[in-house]
């Protein structure tokens, strides 16, 4: 559950737009982790106009993951506020603004069910159709990883299963990426060092396939 700030809105009263029309803006936000003192983000402005994609770079622990935490709602702002076209984020139903949310993150979970739910559950309403899934795997470039499982969609995977498949530490990132990749139409797609576990080669496609993606999604 999100940590509520003091100044947020006790009661959501605000409706989910259906298409962000104007932007996400970042207004004086500051983010201090609870039980720590440690400023991680300080009066930070940034604005992210509608159907555009934004790069956020910088050294380790400038606050990138937590700044996409925020958007997510994760967290709450210790000072300052996410807007949505103009409307503090946290006036929408928390439950409404993650179901719009497309995330792929660096520290992903390896989902130990059989191949189609591990994809399927980034959209839990089309976890069993297998084209929607194998939709997800084409935008993550994972298609490949298909071939080399026994059952195709219906293998099981990990340990945990008697006969599960294991996989590699990039495999295991692939399928985190068709997860990702689920839901067709988000208001936000992010995307927090998704390819870490990826050689450089993999890298590369997959940031151009992001490209396409991000675009298509901006255009919607």
């Amino acid at each position: 559950r999100a940590l509520v700030a003091e100044n947020a809105p006790q009661v959501p009263d605000a409706v989910l737009p259906e298409r962000i029309s104007k932007g996400i803006d970042v207004r004086g936000v500051s983010f201090t982790y609870p039980g720590t003192d440690r400023v991680v983000l300080g009066d930070v402005n940034l604005s992210i106009p509608a159907g555009t994609t934004v790069a956020i770079v910088g050294e380790n622990g400038a606050g990138k993951t937590t700044l996409v935490k925020l958007l997510c709602r994760f967290y709450e702002p210790t000072d300052g506020v996410v807007e949505v076209d103009g409307v503090d984020i946290r006036r929408f139903p928390l439950e409404e603004w993650r179901q719009r949310i497309a995330a792929g993150f660096q520290d992903f979970a390896k989902l130990e069910f059989i191949t189609r739910e591990t994809v399927g559950v980034g959209e839990i309403t089309l976890v069993e159709s297998e084209p929607a899934v194998l939709g997800a795997l084409d935008r993550a470039r994972a298609t490949d990883l298909l071939e080399r499982l026994d059952r195709g969609l219906d293998t099981p995977l990990g340990a945990s299963h008697a006969n599960g498949t294991e996989l590699s530490g990039g495999q295991w990132q692939k399928l985190a990426l068709g997860r990702a990749m689920m839901r067709e139409e988000p208001l936000l797609l992010v995307l927090d060092e998704p390819t870490a576990a990826l050689d450089a080669q993999a890298e590369h496609l997959l940031f151009e396939r992001y490209a396409e993606n991000a675009s298509r999604v901006g255009r919607r």
